[in-house]
């Protein structure tokens, strides 16, 4: 269940470091959350589901950092590798198969050719032998 943020965490007024990090020229605030035994998918998830995070102004951008940001760099490096392995093998194999095929073909066409002069040779001679 829900579980108030006082049990947790102290919650009290104070000054901080006076100093605005920036990350890329912009202003950056981190937020460090320990997961314990849960999974950062999962975690990530609920996070976006906040209300907070969903009605961000204009010109505040929540880009992934840390482990985030490395699952999806993963996962887009991972969907490219796929993608380049999966046309590599069909070449591969388009190379292997086609000249198959069309040898296949060349060898019925060859057939068909030899039934072709077996059929016009025999209506050939039975032509000439009823004249």
């Amino acid at each position: 269940g829900a579980v108030p943020l006082e049990v947790v965490a102290d919650i009290r007024l104070g000054s901080g470091p006076a100093q605005i990090d920036r990350l890329d020229r912009q202003r950056n605030v981190t937020i460090d959350v320990e997961l314990g035994n849960r999974d950062l998918g999962a975690v990530v998830a609920e996070a976006n589901k906040l209300p907070a995070l969903k009605g961000l102004p204009p010109g505040i951008s929540r880009p992934p950092s840390g482990d985030a940001e490395r699952m999806a760099e993963f996962f887009g490096s991972f969907g490219s590798a796929m993608l380049i392995g999966g046309l590599l093998t069909s070449t591969v194999l388009s190379l292997l198969v086609i000249p198959v095929v069309f040898t296949y073909v060349e060898d019925l066409l060859l057939l068909l050719k030899r039934l072709a002069g077996c059929l016009h040779r025999a209506n050939h001679g039975v032509a000439t032998a009823g004249s």
